[in-house]
């Protein structure tokens, strides 16, 4: 999960990762022993991008929360890298990881390859997003102006 805090998005947009407690993340975090349980929030987030954006309300409505600084969930993430005031944009990105090899260079735990964007950038107001939160009754704050 990435953010940024321009606000329009370009070729030189800057994202900033919201480190997870126990996922794999940046390629010289190390993976935390947990065993023999995992962070639930990790361990979720891990088959929900296995799946569709639309199939995962909790996932839209932990971005909103994240939109928002919300304090609860932020508990729930290892960083936020926007303490001072919310993203603009949060977007999914998925990775593929792999060991290195033992010969890769010194302090690297990862091996990862950008697979692709799960989720596009949303913003708090992303209309498509509104709608899907108003629809789906995870927000009930949602402006009800919204077209239907």
């Amino acid at each position: 999960m990435l953010g940024t805090s321009d606000k329009i998005i370009t070729q030189k947009t800057v994202w900033k990762p919201y480190e997870f407690k126990s996922k794999p993340g940046h390629p010289k975090k190390p993976h935390p022993l947990v065993s023999p349980y995992n962070h639930r929030i990790d361990y979720q987030i891990w088959f929900a991008v296995q799946s569709t954006p639309s199939n995962q309300p909790w996932l839209i409505k932990m971005i909103w929360n994240l939109l928002h600084n919300d304090r609860s969930t932020l508990s729930l993430i290892a960083n936020n890298p926007f303490p001072d005031q919310p993203p603009k944009f949060i977007k999914v990105d998925t990775y593929e990881y792999q060991l290195p090899p033992p010969n890769s260079e010194p302090d690297v735990y990862w091996k990862r390859k950008r697979i692709g964007n799960w989720l596009s950038p949303l913003a708090l107001d992303n209309l498509k997003l509104l709608k899907y939160l108003r629809q789906s009754a995870l927000v009930t704050d949602v402006k009800s102006s919204l077209p239907d």
